[in-house]
């Protein structure tokens, strides 16, 4: 024996407290990409001017210049934040 079953609302039925996007909610929607992309050329640009005068061929030397215990604790607590990125990301998911 097969039942089916009927729509809950019929076809082009809006419920009661939907509203139709007004002009405004489309500006926003439509600025929010624009934004985004001002707000990362700003960053960009202030990346840009704060290792201007930084000399790549230094990095090796700074780097080793932290030494052994400060470069291992700054693996593991990215490894951790990760690691609570997606442990995060799993419970939301949930």
């Amino acid at each position: 024996m097969e039942t089916t079953t009927a729509p809950l609302t019929p076809p082009g039925h809006r419920p009661s407290g939907h509203r139709p996007r007004t002009g405004l909610r489309r500006l926003r929607r439509a600025l929010a990409p624009v934004l985004v992309a001002g707000v990362l050329g700003v960053a960009i640009l202030q990346l840009h001017r704060t290792l201007d005068g930084y000399r790549w061929s230094q990095l090796p030397h700074d780097v080793a210049a932290l030494g052994a215990p400060a470069l291992v604790l700054a693996v593991v607590a990215t490894a951790v934040s990760y690691l609570a990125m997606t442990g995060y990301d799993a419970l939301a998911l949930r």
